[in-house]
């Protein structure tokens, strides 16, 4: 799994960069297991100048053989943005891979198990209780 960081208007240390591994790829690596995947963080200071601090965290999941996942989030605070990315790609990979599953199960690949008329031949009929109201 690859993992990348990019900074645009925004010097990014180290410690900011560990911090984005932490909370975004090592629990995306634990969803997607062995699957080889790329994974794009994009960290942008949106104020320039305004004097008020904002910054976008967007996140790309590039997984083979299915749709791409993207998150963009907007925080004041780059470590809150960061943490906020990753609960929603999380979020967004576990339902993707969801609703891939579910596909392949409900695409009538497999058939719905029938009983057969005969089973049914053997019983005897009960008659219906009417409730009281």
């Amino acid at each position: 799994m690859e993992f990348q960081v990019r900074a645009h208007s925004v010097t990014l240390r180290d410690s900011t960069r560990l911090y984005a591994e932490q909370k975004i790829a090592t629990p995306l690596g634990k969803v997607l297991g062995g699957s080889a995947s790329r994974i794009d963080v994009e960290i942008t200071d949106l104020a320039h100048g305004s004097g008020k601090p904002c910054f976008r965290v967007s996140v790309h999941v590039f997984i083979p053989h299915a749709k791409t996942q993207v998150v963009h989030v907007e925080d004041e605070d780059m470590s809150a943005a960061i943490d906020l990315a990753g609960d929603k790609i999380l979020r967004a990979v576990k339902r993707g891979r969801g609703k891939r599953r579910d596909k392949a199960r409900h695409s009538g690949e497999f058939k719905a198990p029938t009983l057969d008329l005969d089973e049914d031949e053997g019983k005897e009929d009960k008659p219906l209780e009417s409730a009281a109201v």
